[in-house]
């Protein structure tokens, strides 16, 4: 039952028979192209305007406010829970920036959250029910809080400024918008992307979450 799998995930930290298809796993064929973006919900695309780190400042710069401006990393494939819209962008957490054992933390802590109405979207076999369906019932209606606040709170919870992490995304750059589906969500916290070609930085991310 995809839903005590999640659960376990909340409780363990670990996802039981996880094999990532190569370090750089990016779920692409575990998700389905979507429409539209919903809050809450975790997304991936391909941006259409392939960007490297060229004039990028350091990240040490960027904190200390000597650098301001376009942030210190580019991921040209991110992987992010949607926070709703902002102006024309849409704004998202990017969790593959994140490092993968604080990775792992948030995610937990965020499905945690959110398990009473995810718990509201299963059958009675504790299936997900099927998204082109659960997409039109009321019970989704709670997900419009997993916003901007939602990411400061527990940003204050965890003492990590995960703020730093919220980008803005123009629909237009989206290639292969696709949803990353529930019985999917927490296998991100397994996949090191440390090496990950898309991700363009100057310096390590996790300098600055210590």
């Amino acid at each position: 039952m995809a839903i005590n799998k999640i659960q376990e995930f909340i409780r363990t930290g670990s996802v039981t028979d996880f094999v990532p298809e190569g370090p750089n796993h990016r779920f692409i064929d575990e998700s389905f192209q979507v429409p539209f973006l919903i809050p809450g919900h975790t997304y991936t695309f391909i941006s259409t305007n392939i960007r490297g780190n060229d004039g990028l400042p350091s990240l040490d710069d960027y904190v200390a406010g000597i650098s301001k401006g376009k942030k210190p990393y580019i991921d040209n494939r991110p992987i992010f829970i949607s926070l709703g819209q902002e102006g024309p962008f849409e704004i998202g957490l990017n969790l593959k920036v994140i490092p993968q054992g604080l990775r792992r933390t948030f995610i937990r802590t965020y499905l945690r959250a959110i398990m009473p109405i995810l718990s509201n979207l299963t059958d009675s076999k504790g299936e997900f029910i099927e998204y082109p369906k659960r997409v039109r019932l009321p019970e989704m209606n709670p997900f419009g809080g997993i916003n901007r606040n939602f990411i400061k709170s527990i940003s204050q919870f965890a003492g990590i400024k995960f703020e730093f992490l919220v980008d803005k995304y123009n629909r237009e750059e989206m290639r292969y918008l696709g949803l990353i589906d529930w019985p999917h969500v927490h296998k991100v916290g397994e996949v090191d992307y440390s090496r990950d070609p898309s991700i363009a930085t100057r310096s390590q991310i996790s300098d600055f979450l210590k």
